[in-house]
């Protein structure tokens, strides 16, 4: 399901296979959704609220994972970094877009599919072209995503504000495993968790500090 939101974020790759047409529609989305302020990128989707938000918030988490991992290395060398990534798997991925072929196309609509079935279906509306959201992230568990990646943009801005004001390595490494553990907890069986709770109480670990930390973070860049 992750891995799914995260490969939306093809759109950041050229298009070669489209034409001038196409290429300027995804152009735009691109330039919208990359490019700070991220409130711009509302406006290039079309479908429901929370599945707008939910997509404009994966596309502020690349762009953060970007920020956050060219400031881990510039701070503390590409090695601590390696062994932090190594770590937690704390990045996000995209996939290159020559994986979808143009699907369908008129004047009205175009999708774009990989070989796993995932789609993007852009649609020509009143105020332009814009990505429905609600075709595209069918059969993602909106509400399941949605916690995942606003705990991640929280822990990502919480880390990046540390770090720039020194954060000593071990206490970034060690931020970062907390944050990952307690972003991805309600992923974990129910093994996994009474494990989890242990380490937790062992070592002085409040889940329920860290979240609202995180929450507070992710909240503030909205406003």
């Amino acid at each position: 399901m992750i891995r799914f939101i995260i490969t939306l974020l093809v759109i950041l790759s050229p298009y070669t296979q489209a034409n001038d047409d196409y290429l300027k529609v995804l152009n735009q989305f691109k330039s919208a959704c990359l490019e700070k302020p991220y409130s711009s990128c509302i406006n290039m989707l079309k479908g429901t609220t929370e599945a707008r938000q939910l997509l404009a918030n994966t596309l502020k988490l690349m762009v953060l994972n970007k920020e956050f991992s060219a400031l881990y290395v510039s701070t503390y060398g590409e090695e601590a970094f390696i062994e932090f990534n190594d770590a937690f798997k704390f990045n996000t991925s995209s996939i290159d877009l020559s994986d979808y072929n143009l699907k369908s196309t008129s004047n009205t609509q175009f999708t774009l599919k990989d070989v796993e079935g995932n789609t993007l279906t852009f649609e020509n509306t009143e105020q332009g072209w814009r990505l429905n959201v609600d075709k595209s992230l069918s059969g993602v568990a909106v509400k399941e995503a949605k916690q995942f990646i606003e705990y991640s943009i929280g822990a990502h801005l919480s880390l990046i504000s540390k770090i720039e004001t020194s954060l000593p390595v071990d206490d970034a490494f060690k931020l970062g495993g907390r944050y990952f553990t307690v972003a991805t907890y309600d992923y974990f069986d129910e093994k996994t968790k009474i494990k989890l709770d242990e380490v937790f109480a062992s070592k002085n670990i409040d889940a329920a500090k860290l979240r609202q930390d995180m929450l507070y973070f992710y909240h503030q860049q909205n406003q």
